[in-house]
């Protein structure tokens, strides 16, 4: 029973994050979050997490969001629309009278700052139809800051990313993840400890009770000790 528990936990956070980011960031990008082949990534957002589509309209409407962050097949495999049904749209929006400063408020700032972490400025223009220096000016108001990883593979640091997990790696994961720190488990398996925490979660691996209470112990004496 736990196992399938964890599975479904898996199962939720995949479509969570597919819903979040699927045609906004680049593809290879989840597909390495998620130990999958491009392909891969493709085909469950097809048959899973977009299988039913928004209507006609809702879709037209929706498509704004998308402009310049993903591939024209992919916003067809989320919104349902086809390419020569993305142009249209897209010469309609266009035409649309340009935003300005004050204009971001309420729902459309709401949004932007949903949207600001993973997106370029030159897309953000484009679904906000305003200027780059609109953009950049709504973003220092607010403080606003682009999202680690998304930054990172765009700036080509994808060549330096943890090579995927094989089949041993996860066999040894799941054997000691739950009584060895993340330091040791990520020595072992010499990945970094962010890889390694990030692996555990999507497997719904969690540390024992006892190792919890000696890891607590040991920081408590730690602590004291610097004292």
């Amino acid at each position: 029973m736990p196992r399938s528990r964890s599975k479904d936990s898996k199962r939720a956070y995949m479509i969570e994050q597919f819903e979040r980011y699927f045609a906004s960031w680049p593809i290879d990008v989840l597909a390495d979050k998620f130990d999958m082949t491009v392909a891969e990534v493709e085909r469950f957002a097809r048959t899973v997490v977009f299988k039913r589509k928004p209507d006609h309209e809702t879709a037209v409407q929706q498509l704004g969001l998308y402009f310049g962050g993903g591939h024209s097949s992919h916003i067809e495999i989320r919104l349902g629309l086809t390419y020569e049904q993305q142009e249209r749209a897209r010469k309609a929006w266009a035409r649309a009278p340009r935003a300005r400063v004050s204009d971001f408020e309420g729902e459309r700032l709401r949004l932007f700052k949903k949207l600001y972490g993973c997106r370029s400025d030159n897309d953000l223009a484009e679904v906000f139809l305003c200027s780059q220096a609109v953009v950049e000016q709504v973003a220092q108001a607010h403080k606003l800051a682009k999202d680690k990883s998304w930054w990172a593979a765009c700036q080509g640091e994808g060549e330096t990313r943890m090579p995927r997990w094989s089949r041993e790696e996860v066999a040894l994961l799941r054997r000691v993840y739950k009584t060895r720190t993340n330091t040791e488990v990520a020595q072992l398996l010499q990945r970094s400890t962010k890889s390694v925490l990030s692996k555990a979660h999507l497997l719904g691996l969690t540390k024992t009770k006892a190792h919890l209470r000696r890891a607590g112990t040991a920081n408590i004496r730690k602590r004291y000790a610097q004292k």
